[in-house]
């Protein structure tokens, strides 16, 4: 019977955690805004736009960049390898044997 128990008892544990951290966020912002006199709403959008730049960034730049350097990747891969000792190299090798 206590099986029966113990997912229900995770879950609320789980939903009680995340409640009391969603409250403890909710009053920090509200004490940082009234502090700030207001000045951090203004911030929340400035920050929305660096990461919708970031995000650009990384689709334009980062991602091109990683399937230009796929084939040196893969090279260097081989190449460690091939340093690796000869009892060393076979990777679906089970290691308890």
């Amino acid at each position: 019977m206590s099986s029966n128990l113990e997912p229900q008892q995770k879950m609320r544990e789980v939903f009680l955690i995340t409640l009391f951290c969603l409250a403890l966020s909710l009053g920090v912002f509200l004490f940082l805004v009234v502090v700030s006199g207001g000045l951090l709403l203004y911030l929340i959008p400035l920050v929305g736009a660096m990461l919708l730049f970031a995000g650009f960034h990384y689709l334009m730049w980062g991602r091109a960049m990683m399937q230009e350097t796929v084939g040196e990747r893969e090279e260097e891969q081989m190449r460690a390898q091939e340093e690796l000792p000869e009892w060393d190299q076979d990777p679906m090798r089970s290691r308890h044997r």
